[in-house]
């Protein structure tokens, strides 16, 4: 039986995007033009400087093969210039952080907080760390909406971010003591504890194999090359192989009643018709309309 320090995110914002004047925009959203944080929040920027943002989706600056990306004239606001994609609401602070978690270790993008909740809930893979390196995500969790960005160096007392709708740049730098929290999808192969464990739940191996830990620290070993995909479990339970198909939908989140062919209660990663993860959903799965991501509720 595994027990790693990670839990499975079962966010009380569903993460449904709205249509406000014409605007696609974070759930709680009222007015889409108003700046989601105060001034003093901004980093190295202002509110005047976050109208020097070039157009929406332009490429502001990357980190370890991962871009940030402009949200346009909605810069600082929770209005999302590029619409709803299958990393979030783009290109929102949240969207960046789970593209990146995504590309780098695999964690299945189906975080739905707004960044103020993402201290308290986080996918299976993900853990809080006192000891921030470059490529853990920097958290506030001060304020309505909170902040997120990906680390890219650390120092004495600040860190260097990649992030999103808060700097024309896509860089700033903040101070340790601002974030509520810190948070890592691990550094190495090296195992959380002894147990059996997806290759995406804190390995950064292939998600769709099951390795089995014989410790903390230990070296994973392959223990099945899972025919379909590999289900990450709650906190206490070993993960495990799941079945189903991706042959017949398009990229995104899908439980398994929703053309998958799995487990109803499982949450499945679906990427150009292949499998790439999968986390059972303590509270059932939610099959959202035609166009949306399903969740776990």
């Amino acid at each position: 039986m595994k027990f790693a320090a990670v839990l499975i995110a079962h966010a009380s914002v569903t993460g449904a995007l709205a249509e406000n004047e014409g605007l696609t925009t974070i759930s709680g959203i009222t007015d889409p033009k108003a700046m989601l944080w105060d001034e003093n929040d901004l980093g190295l920027y202002n509110y005047t400087s976050l109208t020097l943002a070039a157009s929406c989706g332009s490429v502001m600056a990357s980190y370890n093969g991962v871009s940030a990306k402009s949200n346009g004239g909605s810069m600082g606001t929770g209005s999302c210039c590029g619409g709803s994609v299958t990393t979030g609401c783009a290109y929102q602070c949240v969207e960046l952080a789970q593209r990146y978690m995504h590309e780098k270790h695999g964690i299945i993008p189906n975080w739905h907080d707004n960044a103020n909740m993402m201290c308290s809930n986080y996918p299976s893979g993900i853990s809080k760390t006192s000891n921030p390196q470059p490529g853990d995500l920097w958290v506030r969790t001060s304020g309505t909406w909170g902040h997120v960005a990906v680390i890219t160096a650390v120092h004495s007392s600040t860190v260097d971010v990649l992030e999103q709708n808060a700097s024309p740049s896509g860089k700033n730098t903040y101070s340790k003591d601002s974030a509520g929290c810190f948070l890592t999808a691990g550094h190495s192969s090296g195992c959380p504890n002894h147990g059996y464990y997806c290759g995406n739940d804190g390995l950064g191996k292939d998600a769709n194999n099951l390795y089995y830990c014989s410790g903390a620290g230990g070296t994973a070993s392959l223990s099945s090359d899972c025919s379909f995909t590999c289900v990450t479990m709650p906190h206490g339970y070993d993960d495990k192989c799941g079945s189903g198909s991706c042959s017949s939908v398009n990229t995104g989140n899908y439980c398994g009643s929703d053309k998958i062919g799995g487990d109803k209660n499982t949450l499945y990663r679906c990427e150009n018709s292949k499998p790439a993860g999968a986390t059972y959903c303590d509270d059932g799965c939610h099959t959202a309309a035609s166009g949306q991501n399903d969740y776990c509720k």
